[in-house]
């Protein structure tokens, strides 16, 4: 199977060999200069859309990095059931002379809900 990255590549190269046939046969015949101007302008909305679709791949690629890294997040939270959400996770630092970095529970449950667990994301 293609990957759709493949496939917009396949479909702008297509369209640029397509832009080079249709100016090379309207060149020799300048009375059809008005053809190219229409075919040129639903060239540039198509290559608007390949422009979009490239950006929807890019957004699916982050999205599923963010998904992964909230994955261990999401599993801790068994740890704390039956706990308020304002229960703060403290981590073990090792600069005597920083605070504490912490997260309320609420947070890890939030990951949980946004990957599909079994709480609702707000």
């Amino acid at each position: 199977m293609t990957s759709p990255v493949s496939a917009i590549e396949a479909i702008e190269k297509a369209l640029d060999e397509f832009d080079r046939e249709v100016q090379e046969q309207l060149s020799a015949e300048s009375e059809r200069a008005d053809l190219w101007e229409e075919l040129d302008v639903n060239a540039s909305d198509l290559r608007e859309v390949l422009s979009l679709a490239r950006q929807a791949e890019a957004l699916q690629r982050e999205n599923a990095e963010l998904r992964e890294a909230l994955k261990p997040f999401a599993e801790c939270v068994p740890e704390w059931d039956g706990e308020p959400d304002s229960l703060h996770v403290f981590f073990e630092w090792n600069d005597e002379n920083a605070p504490v970095p912490s997260l309320p529970v609420a947070d890890f449950r939030r990951a949980r809900a946004l990957l599909g667990g079994s709480e609702h994301a707000e």
